[in-house]
Formats: C-alpha cells, sequence, structure tokens
C-alpha cells in the first residue's frame, strides 16, 4: 500500500499497489496546501500548518485522532518514535502515548 496527501482538498488516498487503483480517500478535516504524510508504528501520520497531527487507522481506513493547532509542516517514523518538525524546532514522540491522548 502507498498512501498520499492530496495537498489542496485534505484528504489523504490510499493506493493498493498491486492494482495501482485507489482503495479509499480519507478527508483528514482540512484543506491543506503544504504538510507531509508517514506510515508507520500502526498508523499513517499527517501533519500540515494548522493540523499539526493528525492519525489514520489503516485497519479502518479512518482518522483516529486530529490535533489543531499552531504548527505542523512535517512528520516522520523511525526508531519507535514519531518526529514533528515546525520552523525550528522538531519534537519526539511515542506514538503509543498519542494513540493514548485525547485531541
Amino acid at each position: 500500500m502507498v498512501w498520499t496527501l492530496n495537498r489542496g482538498d485534505g484528504s489523504v488516498t490510499r493506493v493498493d499497489t498491486a492494482t495501482n487503483k485507489a482503495v479509499v480517500t480519507i478527508s483528514i478535516g482540512k484543506d491543506v496546501a503544504a504538510g507531509d504524510i508517514a506510515a508507520g508504528e500502526g498508523a499513517v501520520w499527517v501533519s500540515a500548518p494548522g493540523v499539526p497531527l493528525v492519525r489514520i487507522d489503516p485497519r479502518t481506513n479512518k482518522v483516529a485522532q486530529r490535533f489543531t493547532g499552531d504548527g505542523g509542516g512535517a512528520v516522520f517514523v523511525a526508531h519507535g518514535s514519531l518526529w514533528l518538525a515546525s520552523g525550528s524546532q522538531t519534537l519526539r514522540v511515542d506514538p503509543k502515548l498519542v494513540a493514548a491522548m485525547r485531541p
């Protein structure tokens, strides 16, 4: 599977690489002109200005959490951590803690 962030309409599309067809398109709840997407640690993560973090559950193809506020823009998953960056600030977060939080 491949996940794409559809800038301009605020959605994420899941693409089946075996068929090269879109499986589902999921609204993240806000139009975004920029941002980043990463998959790992049991979720698909989106970060964009005004939407610092969205967690999509790939088992249900639904937004599981949406955080709003300042910041957002870059997201990366590595070494069991979720990395968020906005401007000159970088934040390392345990993805299990994010899943346990209420936005």
